[in-house]
């Protein structure tokens, strides 16, 4: 007899804990998946924010870029006075933190007098603070290979 009045207080307390057994189930599945779609949530802000920090920066070297003079505008200028007598081969033009530091030039010049009227040329630039021809540039009388450094003025407009 008491083994079945046991058995019959067991089935009802079960009966009584099986609602609260569901509910807390459900909740738990529940939080699961709000769980999930807050990890979702972050994962998709972290690369979110990545990107944005790598747009910042990008937006930042453009602006920066924008700033600092045309180096193009600047090859135009040191080409657009060679003349027929003179040849540039090349111009070294890099940009520094002021703007834009010495030019090299290298190339030919039919003779000495023509070397010098574009050094000269260079000079009545108001782009150009110095004009450095060294002398060594000069020991030829024909056919010459000349390297220039070009001082640039920074201030002066392109």
């Amino acid at each position: 007899m008491w083994l079945l009045i046991w058995s019959v207080v067991l089935i009802i307390s079960a009966g009584l804990l099986f609602p609260a057994y569901v509910l807390i189930g459900s909740k738990i599945n529940i939080f699961q998946e709000s769980a999930a779609i807050a990890s979702e949530k972050v994962n998709t802000y972290e690369n979110v924010s990545k990107t944005l920090v790598q747009s910042s920066q990008q937006a930042r070297f453009a602006i920066e870029e924008l700033s600092l003079p045309s180096i193009s505008g600047y090859i135009d200028l040191l080409k657009g006075i060679e003349g027929s007598d003179i040849r540039v081969d090349r111009a070294l033009i890099r940009r520094d933190g002021q703007g834009i530091a010495p030019v090299l030039l290298s190339g030919q010049a039919v003779d000495r007098q023509a070397l010098a009227e574009y050094r000269d040329r260079l000079v009545l630039l108001d782009q150009v603070l110095e004009v450095d021809l060294p002398i060594s540039n000069l020991t030829q009388d024909r056919d010459i290979d000349f390297n220039l450094t070009v001082t640039i003025n920074n201030n002066a407009e392109l």
